[in-house]
């Protein structure tokens, strides 16, 4: 049954494109293509919204480009060029190469209080930040870095399958990233 769950949260996590328009039934001659399980899903869809305003010390990453922020800690964990996107609230950069998937996420108005995961995140401390350590069915790993009350960035890795490596490189990505995040 957990086997189950986590497939159905992984294919979940997946979709972050929207089509308008009215839901239908695909016709017999689409035909779909299963997501793969090499693949990471885009960014893990955890937070709900902050009731804390977003002034302060967080409003420090407001503008920020995640590609940007995370281009020499992926080149330390050897993953590649980053791609930009959004997904929810976050800005995101994805990077993708050498068995290793790695997404960094920009959150302007949620903070580590903000975070919502199956299990209670760990807390933590990255440099000068205060952090939280947390694992995302299947195999992701996350460390979330605290900007101000009411910021984080997201560090999200992927191993293939190797849920001991992703923290690793987690772990690795967000050390190399820390020093350039405000205070």
């Amino acid at each position: 049954m957990a086997g189950v769950l986590a497939l159905v949260a992984a294919g979940a996590l997946a979709c972050s494109d929207e089509t308008a328009g009215t839901p239908s039934a695909a016709s017999t001659s689409q035909s779909q293509t299963p997501p793969s399980s090499a693949t990471v899903p885009p960014f893990p869809v955890t937070t709900t919204p902050s009731t804390e305003p977003s002034g302060g010390q967080g409003g420090s990453l407001a503008g920020s480009d995640p590609c940007t922020l995370s281009a020499q800690a992926a080149a330390q964990v050897d993953a590649g060029t980053g791609t930009p996107s959004t997904l929810g609230d976050a800005r995101v950069c994805g990077y993708q190469a050498n068995g290793v998937t790695l997404k960094v996420g920009i959150f302007d108005a949620l903070g580590l209080d903000d975070i919502v995961s199956a299990e209670q995140p760990t807390k933590t401390q990255v440099g000068s930040h205060q952090a939280r350590k947390w694992l995302s069915p299947p195999s992701l790993c996350v460390i979330s870095l605290g900007v101000g009350d009411a910021s984080r960035v997201d560090v999200m890795a992927g191993a293939r399958g190797d849920q001991t490596k992703a923290c690793q490189v987690a772990t690795q990505a967000a050390t190399a990233l820390e020093p350039s995040l405000p205070k």
